[in-house]
């Protein structure tokens, strides 16, 4: 469900960047490497865990243990896999350093991986909280609420902004270092070049009252200068417009 901003918030950010032409947050170090961590620690449980798991039902096992097992083993592989997907996007976000996060300026976005984007180069903002679904599901019990909190502890957020830009190919040959280039994800298109999506998710990382500044100062000045800009509780009003844009729901 989208929403606008509101007139008084609105007001404020003007205000501030009459006064203060930038506005930044930083990663809180321990906070960081507290995830990167857990993201290696993780991956070796559940790849050890799901050696042992198959290993046994394929020594011990009748037929039903070792369909149930490989299942199992199955899972916690997949568990292993989501830390290191998670580790691999927060690096690619911060260029593998505590730091920058993200930052918004009169000028345009800025990002420890690109140079300035200017705002005439993006095409659409979406900021996204997604707190009432993640809160839910963390309250859970059982499987889901546990996969939840592993989850969460391995970085998953649910705070995004994400920014549309045109061809995301070209976009990412600018990313430094190189290695992170596919920070920039591509989404077809079936016309022109593939576009350029930067989805950032910062409240792993960042002071949460800090997260709610930049979602609105973002929100703020991209409407200011006259990008398509979405705020919502979900993802769905994003792939609608890339699903629009990209010629996918024609």
């Amino acid at each position: 469900m989208a929403f606008d901003i509101d007139a008084t918030i609105k007001q404020g950010w003007d205000d501030y960047f009459a006064r203060t032409p930038r506005f930044d947050v930083f990663h809180q170090e321990a906070r960081y490497r507290k995830i990167l961590r857990t993201n290696v620690i993780s991956a070796i449980v559940a790849f050890s865990l799901a050696v042992i798991v198959l290993v046994a039902v394929l020594v011990y096992g009748r037929v039903f243990t070792i369909v149930i097992g490989s299942v199992l083993a199955l899972m916690l592989a997949i568990y292993g896999l989501m830390s290191l997907r998670k580790r691999l996007s927060l690096l690619r976000q911060s260029a593998g350093r505590p730091g920058l996060a993200f930052g918004v300026s009169t000028e345009g976005i800025h990002t420890p991986v690109l140079p300035t984007i200017p705002w005439s180069d993006v095409l659409a903002v979406f900021v996204m909280d997604e707190s009432r679904h993640v809160d839910y599901a963390l309250s859970l019990k059982g499987m889901k609420g546990l996969a939840a909190r592993y989850a969460r502890a391995n970085g998953r957020g649910a705070r995004h902004i994400n920014i549309v830009l045109p061809e995301g190919a070209a976009l990412r040959q600018q990313v430094r270092p190189p290695e992170y280039a596919k920070v920039v994800e591509l989404w077809s298109h079936f016309e022109n070049p593939k576009f350029g999506v930067l989805s950032y998710t910062l409240d792993p990382t960042v002071d949460i009252e800090q997260v709610r500044q930049i979602s609105m100062a973002t929100a703020v000045l991209a409407e200011r200068n006259g990008v398509t800009t979405t705020l919502s509780e979900g993802a769905a009003d994003f792939v609608e417009h890339m699903g629009t844009i990209s010629k996918i729901f024609d």
